[in-house]
């Protein structure tokens, strides 16, 4: 899954899909600067709450653009559907947590978590919370995002 990061040559945030579908939004400048810009004091939770309400605000805005131009396809039965969505939010998310705080882990639903102990930083991530509503698109979604320590 290639991931094209959003910078100022490259001003949009972009779902990374397996197929040919491009999903794209424009990208602020706030977004780009969470994005882009090395973290001042990984230790400080204000700088990190602040790039992760500029990347969530965008993940929601892609989530809704992209909302009936994925693909869908079945993980282990009828009801248990997966969408380039939910891979592509955990990809992006996944890249940018490791480019400014590589010393954290994530536990997701759609790659395979990392491995983690009691001292560590801890993400769990739910790229879309309600896929069948995501699929159906009816506007009830979330991205769940939390993180233990």
């Amino acid at each position: 899954m290639n991931i094209k990061e959003p910078s100022n040559t490259h001003p949009y945030l972009t779902l990374p899909t397996e197929s040919a579908t491009v999903v794209e939004i424009p990208a602020s400048e706030s977004l780009i600067q969470a994005w882009t810009s090395p973290i001042n004091d990984v230790q400080n939770p204000e700088e990190l709450q602040e790039r992760l309400i500029q990347i969530g605000d965008a993940f929601n805005a892609l989530i809704k653009y992209g909302q009936d131009k994925v693909k869908n396809e079945l993980k282990s039965g009828p009801f248990d559907v997966v969408t380039e969505m939910d891979k592509g939010i955990e990809s992006l998310f996944r890249q940018w947590l490791k480019q400014h705080y590589p010393h954290h882990k994530v536990v997701g639903e759609e790659w395979p978590n990392d491995t983690f102990g009691p001292d560590d930083v801890v993400w769990y991530l739910d790229p879309i919370d309600g896929t069948s509503n995501f699929v159906t698109n009816h506007p009830d979604v979330a991205v769940h995002l939390g993180c233990i320590y």
